[in-house]
């Protein structure tokens, strides 16, 4: 971590470290930091320490607090961390107690909630981290949080954010710090700590002008400008709920059936084949969606619960154009995997062919809340800030993708020096 963890401590106290997770989500950044912390300051228990994450999301915040994950949690730790902090218990991997307890979890919100306050333990912070946060807010917005987190700071104190969230902004007293793989905000030293100011709790109304946008279509089969959706068609669904990723799919209905024969088949007990997923997908991207539903069908009907399949069914659909259909199966997805930005990319696509920039955006920044590198959708975000005369926002994307394609060059030519 590019911060400075020195102590603050006078003759008689216990030296001290206080860091807050801001919009922690279901807890695995401040348990990250809690392990860090363990391996750093080995005799961190002679420490008045606190670790605090906070989310808006009351549910987020009760799972964060029981410390149990699934393997998709794990995909960017280390086996050794895996193994040394984590135990694997009905199917999920529950954090060792030493470390859970290192941490408090509490609801907040970020824009509404009064800060620095003694009773949230919110106040005198040497670290907060907010990262991804802030592409939610608007520049109004944002700075009124900014100026909650400098007086919630200790002189000295540090945040940290996401890629160029606070480009173009007003820094309102930090300074920044830049290090070698990330900038810094530090507050200034010389600063008395003051009152947090008043803010108002009326919500921010956000307006403009949604105009129609044409994306290129979401397989590699185009459509023509008159198969485009019409303002005929269903709206966009809201943002689905995000259940846990081991989470079955439920037997609700479909809107239709997708094999156009009628034909039933058993379920049995098969295993899918690799050689029908294939099938199914290369008449996909023949543009032959028709027989891709109806391989993909006879697949589902032994593995109901196949992501891949329903990924490819709602694909289809949407090349279609048959939107409602294609956002069922898209639910249907989301249920087995909540984490696959593919599917969010998707319902994006869908959202912008509808004209529902709205929430194509909210589509959009739940693929960077996933992942946080991921080159697309800070593209389709700057296109669809263009579009609604957003230069600001705009700019801070295509900034983003331009940072994040120079990290990916430098990989790659570091890559092909070391062959």
């Amino acid at each position: 971590m590019p911060v400075n963890t020195k102590p603050k401590r006078s003759r008689k106290q216990k030296p001290s470290l206080r860091i807050w997770s801001a919009g922690c989500s279901t807890g695995e950044e401040p348990y990250s930091l809690a392990t860090i912390v363990k391996e750093l300051i080995p005799n961190y228990l002679n420490w008045n320490l606190l670790i605090l994450g906070t989310d808006i999301n009351t549910e987020s915040i009760a799972k964060a607090k029981m410390g149990s994950y699934s393997e998709w949690s794990f995909r960017m730790v280390s086996p050794t961390i895996k193994q040394q902090y984590f135990s694997y218990q009905d199917k999920s991997w529950q954090l060792d107690d030493r470390i859970r307890r290192m941490v408090k979890f509490q609801p907040g919100n970020l824009l509404t909630d009064d800060y620095p306050s003694l009773n949230s333990d919110i106040y005198n912070m040497d670290i907060i981290i907010c990262r991804n946060v802030f592409i939610y807010f608007n520049a109004e917005n944002v700075e009124t949080i900014l100026a909650k987190f400098y007086q919630a700071l200790s002189p000295g104190g540090q945040l940290i954010v996401g890629h160029t969230e606070l480009h173009d902004l007003n820094l309102q007293g930090f300074v920044p710090k830049a290090y070698e793989e990330s900038v810094v905000y530090q507050r200034s030293e010389d600063v008395k700590h003051e009152v947090a100011p008043k803010i108002s709790t009326s919500p921010q109304s956000r307006t403009s002008t949604i105009k129609p946008v044409i994306y290129q279509p979401i397989a590699a089969q185009p459509r023509s400008r008159n198969q485009q959706s019409s303002p005929t068609q269903p709206a966009a669904t809201p943002l689905p709920r995000f259940p846990d990723k081991t989470q079955t799919v439920k037997a609700t209905q479909p809107p239709v059936d997708i094999n156009p024969s009628g034909g039933t088949h058993p379920a049995g007990n098969r295993s899918t084949s690799h050689a029908d997923l294939h099938n199914a997908q290369t008449l996909f991207e023949q543009g032959e969606y028709a027989l891709a539903l109806q391989r993909a069908d006879e697949i589902l009907r032994q593995k109901p619960n196949n992501f891949d399949v329903i990924y490819l069914i709602a694909q289809a659909y949407a090349n279609l154009g048959q939107y409602k259909k294609a956002m069922y199966y898209c639910e249907q997805a989301i249920a087995i995997d909540s984490m696959s930005t593919d599917i969010y990319h998707l319902l994006a696509h869908i959202a912008e062919d509808q004209n529902n920039l709205s929430l194509a955006k909210e589509y959009l920044k739940r693929i960077i809340y996933i992942d946080e590198t991921t080159i697309a959708a800070y593209l389709d975000l700057g296109s669809i800030y263009k579009l609604e005369a957003n230069s600001r926002k705009a700019k801070q994307m295509f900034d983003t993708a331009i940072e994040l394609l120079k990290s990916c060059l430098q990989i790659l030519i570091f890559n092909i020096g070391v062959r």
